[in-house]
């Protein structure tokens, strides 16, 4: 199980201690955001739901094997099964509103830092720009 504390054994500053400490309450707030509750909570409604389970196991299923039997048409009219699932579009109208704080959030932290926060935070390679993966 992965461990959730952001450390870098290296760094030990005091900025770089309150920088974990402001991360750890941004998390905390995102975290108790009502779209992030409802998201959750409709994450693991989905994840129980026997038709849902089933739908996509079949679009699956059928994907792996579109080059096979040319499963196009099954696919599409599975997707859109799928897609008209009162739970599921709940899920993903849900899935929408997080990831809109989410961005807007990497926005804030860009224009305040002056970078695009998001990119640079993208773990690539070792970081320092030689291209190694």
């Amino acid at each position: 199980m992965p461990n959730n504390e952001f450390t870098n054994p290296v760094d030990t500053s005091q900025s770089a201690i309150d920088v974990q400490q402001a991360a750890k309450q941004l998390a905390a707030l995102l975290k108790q955001s009502k779209e992030f509750q409802e998201f959750v909570s409709l994450g693991n409604s989905v994840n129980l739901d026997a038709e849902i389970g089933q739908l996509i196991q079949e679009i699956r299923y059928y994907q792996y094997h579109y080059n096979e039997n040319n499963n196009r048409a099954k696919v599409e009219k599975l997707l859109a099964r799928l897609e008209s699932n009162p739970l599921y579009k709940a899920y993903q109208e849900a899935e929408e509103a997080v990831c809109y704080i989410f961005q807007s959030t990497n926005d804030a932290i860009s224009a305040i830092a002056g970078i695009n926060y998001a990119q640079l935070a993208r773990r690539e390679g070792c970081g320092c720009g030689c291209g190694c993966s």
